[in-house]
């Protein structure tokens, strides 16, 4: 994916998006069962919660179109290091090992 490198795209996606959904699916259940003293607190949550998901939302496409730019200048250029990309490879995967 294109946006996989851009640090703009990462932080929409990793941490902006993941905060409002996550923040959501604790805060709904107690709308739904209308067990909050003050009814203007949930639309304060859910406005803020709203304005975090789309500003992620906002930053993915901005992400793919600066790495685009990246890429077409040159910068996004990197030599393939076989003997590198096999370490990663394998570091990964005995991070996933169970331990025992």
């Amino acid at each position: 994916m294109v946006f996989a490198d851009s640090t703009l795209g990462k932080s929409g996606r990793d941490r902006l998006l993941a905060t409002a959904i996550i923040s959501w699916l604790f805060v709904s259940p107690l709308q739904i069962r209308e067990h909050v003293d003050n009814l203007y607190v949930g639309i304060v949550v859910f406005v803020f919660l709203g304005a975090i998901f789309f500003a992620g939302l906002v930053l993915i496409p901005i992400g793919v179109y600066l790495s685009k730019l990246q890429i077409s200048k040159g910068l996004g250029e990197q030599s393939f290091d076989r003997k590198a990309a096999l370490r990663r490879i394998a570091w990964r995967w005995t991070k996933r090992l169970p331990k025992s």
